[in-house]
């Protein structure tokens, strides 16, 4: 994580909204995420999250 921090310069602390969302793609992106298995854990009635086993890039 503190590698990608001095790469991309985002906060590894989360805070900011990295961890909050997940893009799969944008115009930006040379390739695009693909998920290929995941899981949705429930934390309690209003919250949940989803755990991402296993992704690759894939050409656009």
């Amino acid at each position: 994580m503190v590698e990608l921090n001095k790469r991309f310069k985002f906060n590894i602390a989360g805070e900011g909204g990295e961890f909050e969302s997940l893009v799969l793609d944008g115009p930006i992106f040379k390739k695009r995420v693909v998920v290929q298995e995941s899981e949705i854990k429930e934390e309690d009635e209003n919250t949940a999250r989803m755990v991402v086993k296993k992704a690759k890039l894939a050409d656009k």
